[in-house]
């Protein structure tokens, strides 16, 4: 099956000094390489020989700040997991993150056909590609407008080249070889751990957000000047898009805001984030609002809300306005809050119970957009 990434090889070495040499000889890869994914792995493992199915799972769901990326979650778990133990080890953790972002074009085929293959088969289904573009979608989140269904048939029948209802790996090859640009890239946009997102094409995110050219083209410039140029802004050119609007200091303020921008906790925002974190803040849809709310009290991404936070936030909102804002108390306010939002009195707000404040209490929501004439 040609450079296709074989399920049941052997277990990896147990010692780790043999794992390293094994990730050399292999992979070539440097030491340095080795130690960064090593870290990475004791990340997802808790410090453990395997990583299993749920922290996968959960990594996932906390990087996207997405409870839906847990089923792509499951495609990259079971793609990595060659010899089908039921946990990923570390050669294997190491391997898969390496054939994500290897420049070789048959490993990222092989192992997107590994995440596509969901039974492991050898051929895909038309099935099979649909739930995998579902859980694709599912990950880039709610904003998406076009049909997985839709794009999935439309995909298939085109790698299906002898039209037998099937698609093998050669097929997928093929496909992913003579149309590069049409064929998405599973592995790599918005989906490496730790890595930036590919650029987003212009036309998907006019479709997912209804832009017009006009509105897209507004957007570019204002990125651009912030970003003086360049393709990511940093949390310093964030935070004058703030300060020179507010009387107060801006500083907290926007780097909470930064922090929800940033999908990817790589530490800048690039114009994909921009657009998308811009987008939400002004959406017609309620639920877009309330994730990027929820987001900016969620300041650790735990995926639930403590006092501190709600303190932090409130304070951080009061210093945007001054002096202006000194008769408010943060702590009592945000006590009060906290005590409005907690309806089953655990001491943390989930994300269900700060939905249903919402609705009840919606100037929450004016939190995401600070009018500077308040």
């Amino acid at each position: 099956m040609g450079g296709k990434v074989c399920k049941g090889r052997g277990t990896t070495p147990d010692d780790f000094d043999k794992q390293v040499e094994y990730l050399r000889s292999k992979f070539k890869l440097t030491d340095e390489q080795i130690a960064q994914y090593k870290a990475f792995f004791n990340d997802f493992s808790e410090h453990k020989k395997t990583i299993e199915r749920d922290n996968f799972q959960k990594v996932y769901q906390i990087l996207y700040r997405n409870e839906d990326a847990a089923e792509f979650a499951d495609r990259v778990f079971d793609a990595f997991d060659t010899n089908q133990s039921g946990s990923v080890d570390f050669v294997e953790f190491a391997a898969g993150l390496t054939m994500m972002d290897s420049k070789h074009t048959e490993q990222k085929i092989s192992i997107a056909f590994n995440m596509f293959d969901k039974d492991g088969s050898n051929a895909l289904s038309e099935q099979e590609v649909t739930d995998m573009i579902t859980a694709y979608y599912k990950l880039l989140g709610p904003h998406i407008s076009i049909s997985p269904v839709e794009v999935a048939h439309e995909l298939f029948e085109k790698m299906d080249l002898n039209s037998d209802q099937k698609v093998t790996y050669d097929e997928f090859t093929t496909t992913a070889k003579n149309d590069p640009k049409k064929q998405k890239d599973y592995t790599n946009e918005k989906t490496r751990m730790g890595g930036k997102p590919s650029t987003i094409p212009k036309k998907e995110l006019q479709e997912r957000f209804h832009l017009t050219n006009q509105q897209y083209e507004d957007l570019k410039q204002i990125f651009k000047e912030n970003s003086k140029g360049k393709s990511e802004l940093s949390k310093k050119e964030f935070r004058r898009v703030y300060s020179g609007r507010f009387p107060g200091n801006a500083t907290k303020f926007a780097d909470k805001m930064f922090d929800c921008f940033d999908t990817d906790g790589s530490g800048t925002v690039d114009f994909t984030e921009f657009v998308i974190g811009i987008c939400m803040m002004d959406s017609d849809k309620v639920e877009d609002k309330i994730n990027i709310a929820f987001s900016l009290f969620d300041s650790d991404k735990s995926g639930s809300i403590d006092r501190v936070e709600v303190r932090d936030l409130l304070r951080a909102y009061n210093d945007l306005f001054g002096s202006s804002a000194n008769e408010i108390n943060p702590q009592t306010v945000a006590n009060q809050l906290f005590d409005a939002m907690d309806r089953n009195n655990d001491d943390v707000i989930s994300k269900e119970e700060f939905t249903s404040a919402v609705h009840k209490i919606p100037e929450l929501l004016n939190l995401i957009r600070p009018d500077p004439g308040d």
